[in-house]
């Protein structure tokens, strides 16, 4: 045994595909170009028990979105807008004027439909058409063929299911469903439109080739062979024969090793041992869709009035998973905008190139490091479940390899590009909206010689966060001054909380010690920060926060962070320019210098008496070692609280400008005054809520303070708490306690 080897499965399409070929080079006069109604004439149209159930009318969002493109398809015709829709090949096999389609049975199907629809709202159903009808049969299930035949000999009715001559039986049968679908959708497209019958059947509206397989000699148990299981063509495989057609038409491009390209060496791209036959199929139908999307992105003009249309589509074309698009639909991105050949021959280059360099690309993207196991292979994120980013990305490699085919050239300037784009990408917003221009900023990337050179002199790049062009700029022009600085921004750049964003790191003056200031802070933060925030021996006692809150010497900068220590708030944050020159000072000193922080009295100036509380409850005390995540300074009903975004539970509300928390924790610390309150942070005087209830002498009271309101209650009684300044004056509120007061 010389090897092992893998066969791939027997593919429907490829046997279609070269009869298809074969019979256009033998196609003779008794090959003519049929409609349905004409071909129901000549023949008698059997639907085999090999085929599936009729899936085009199925109950779910992609086979409705095929629906509503075919019956919009067939709309145009026949109103006029379009000349002519032609449906491509019928195979089958033709025996004394008998037809059972190998191919085409969906197609078949819906006609027959949209005929018995409109003939029937047009007064024009006699006997003759009912025998014509009659030659359409279906051996799938009794079931499907009896419920034809009621459909042919009874009138047509909106509410099918509820006509006497309807069995509910015929419900379980799910080819019954589909056409009950599909007939509601015809109502709903074509109701009222009596002349359409007469245009439908005396014109050549609606067409197709039928190819009849005996000529070919084709085995019973090939024909089992591409009906297995009664799996349809999938997506890729229609995509493939539709596209074959265009390219045949397309000047200017030779697509004479395309196709045997397609079924052989790109192939092998998308082919692993763990992938079957159809993952294939749709990694191959991804490529293409996602080329077609970076296309459309790159060539299409942008306007005020446009704008939201483009964006819709934009979005369309990205959840593939969600959205379908039929081949028309990308025939229209593919070949109505730009110039259609060179897309398709930078797709046969890249191809080309990529299943030539596969190793050496794959080996190049792991140097360059993109924070994960596999992300590494921008090509098998493309074609498999690609975020905004990762079309970006890959857009990128596509464009670098069109136009530095020989990356072993210069693997460091290869290495440097992706880096940069890498950086660039993982800190910009990328969606919809910014696609286009971040597309158009790689284009003009790719086309430069030497990448910091261009990063240095060009300041066009459109689309990606300001702050971290900028940054890039400035680490390109050091590289560029001195190649040490490459080594250490590739390990910080590298660090799984940062992705790229250093410029924390960087002061803006740059001068002779630049480089060792940049090493000693790297150190420093590698301590700090860790993948999932602040690493545990800094976020112990919230420590590195309360000391980050406590050098706030402006009252702005309080509203611009969330109060935790996690992976987003200090992703965030490292990329706050704002924050940027507060946080190196922060990075350089130690815990012991961060332990006098916490205790001094606030830096911020022009401010008033509550802000100053305010400030100091969020680092002086320990509220931030329990508060709840994603917690952010707010103000509602006149009152400075800490709260998750969003948050209506009163347990996630802590209020910070009360002087409620400083008397009654004062009251309550004090064991001999029997308070307590089950809100009470611990041995932190703050407490979560709006209404605080708590126990004083046996007596159980609320005290508010939401907005103006300033009361504590007992039962029904409450007494307003004014001027409230210490401990002594909420005593003398409290005693005699209100029970004698509701007396």
């Amino acid at each position: 045994m010389i090897g092992k080897i893998t066969l791939k499965p027997l593919k429907k399409y490829w046997i279609l595909k070269n009869l298809k070929l074969k019979h256009k080079t033998t196609m003779s006069e008794e090959n003519k170009l049929y409609t349905f109604w004409s071909l129901l004439e000549e023949y008698e149209i059997i639907i085999p028990k090999i085929q599936r159930d009729y899936a085009q009318g199925r109950d779910d969002k992609k086979v409705e979105i095929i629906r509503n493109n075919i019956l919009d398809d067939f709309e145009k015709i026949l109103l006029g807008e379009k000349e002519q829709l032609n449906l491509d090949f019928v195979y089958g096999s033709n025996e004394n004027d008998t037809i059972i389609p190998l191919d085409g049975q969906q197609r078949l199907t819906t006609l027959f439909l949209l005929h018995i629809y409109l003939v029937k709202i047009s007064g024009n159903y006699d006997q003759k058409n009912k025998d014509i009808f009659k030659k359409f049969k279906y051996e799938i299930r009794s079931s499907t063929q009896k419920f034809i035949n009621a459909l042919i000999e009874n009138e047509f009715a909106t509410d099918i299911e509820n006509q006497p001559w309807f069995f509910n039986s015929w419900k379980k049968d799910p080819t019954v469903k589909g056409m009950l679908v599909m007939l509601n959708a015809i109502h709903d497209k074509f109701k009222g439109e009596k002349e359409l019958w007469i245009k439908l059947i005396g014109e050549q509206k609606i067409t197709f080739y039928f190819l009849p397989l005996d000529k070919f000699k084709l085995t019973d148990e090939l024909y089992v062979k591409m009906n297995s299981r009664g799996k349809p063509l999938s997506d890729f495989e229609n995509f493939k024969s539709w596209l074959d057609e265009k390219l045949t038409q397309l000047n200017g491009f030779d697509n004479s090793d395309w196709s045997l390209k397609l079924d052989t060496t790109w192939t092998d791209l998308f082919w692993n041992n763990d992938n079957d036959d159809y993952s294939i199929d749709n990694e191959m139908m991804n490529f293409f869709r996602g080329i077609a999307m970076s296309n459309y992105v790159q060539k299409i003009e942008v306007s005020d009035e446009n704008k939201n249309i483009f964006e819709k589509r934009i979005g369309e074309l990205n959840d593939i998973d969600k959205v379908y698009l039929s081949n028309n639909e990308y025939g229209d991105i593919l070949f109505n905008v730009g110039i259609q050949t060179d897309i398709f021959s930078d797709i046969s280059k890249f191809l080309d190139t990529y299943s030539q360099k596969e190793e050496t690309i794959l080996g190049l993207l792991k140097e360059v490091n993109f924070w994960g196991d596999d992300n590494q292979n921008l090509f098998r994120k493309f074609i498999q479940n690609p975020t905004y980013s990762d079309r970006a990305l890959f857009f990128g490699l596509f464009k670098y390899v069109l136009k530095h085919s020989d990356l072993t050239e210069d693997r460091t300037e290869a290495e440097r590009f992706f880096r940069i784009l890498r950086n660039l990408i993982e800190n910009s917003e990328v969606n919809a909206s910014t696609l286009k221009n971040i597309l158009t900023s790689i284009a003009k990337m790719t086309e430069a010689s030497d990448i910091l050179t261009f990063m240095v002199n060009d300041n066009s790049l459109i689309g990606f966060n300001g702050n971290q062009v900028k940054e890039e700029q400035i680490k390109a022009r050091l590289i560029d001054e001195n190649f040490a600085w490459e080594t250490k921004f590739k390990e910080a750049e590298n660090h799984l909380l940062f992705r790229g964003n250093v410029g924390f790191l960087l002061n803006d003056q740059i001068n002779d010690n630049q480089l060792e200031n940049f090493k000693c802070l790297f150190e420093r933060s590698k301590e700090i920060f860790a993948i999932d925030g602040i690493s545990k021996k800094y976020k112990e006692n919230s420590i590195f926060l309360r000391a980050f809150i406590s050098q706030m010497d402006e009252w702005g900068q309080l509203w611009k962070i969330t109060y935790d220590s996690e992976k987003e708030t200090w992703s965030k944050i490292l990329k706050n320019e704002y924050l940027r020159p507060l946080l190196t000072k922060i990075i350089k000193e130690d815990t012991q210098q961060y332990e006098k922080w916490i205790i001094e009295d606030s830096k911020i100036t022009n401010i008033n008496e509550v802000q100053k509380v305010v400030h100091e409850n969020l680092y002086k005390s320990k509220l931030l070692n329990v508060a709840f995540k994603k917690c952010s300074l707010r103000w509602a009903y006149n009152r400075h609280i800490l709260a998750p975004k969003g948050a209506s539970a009163a347990h996630k509300v802590y209020i910070l400008d009360s002087k409620r928390n400083k008397v009654l924790s004062q009251m309550i610390n004090d064991k001999n005054n029997e308070c307590s309150s089950e809100q009470k942070l611990g041995d932190i005087d703050i407490f979560w809520g709006w209404d605080i209830y708590f126990t004083y002498k046996k007596k159980e009271y609320i005290w508010n303070w939401r907005g103006e309101e300033n009361e504590v209650r007992y039962g029904e009684a409450s007494v307003t708490i004014e001027n409230l300044s210490d401990l002594v004056s909420l005593k003398m509120k409290l005693d005699p306690p209100l029970e004698l007061v509701h007396q």
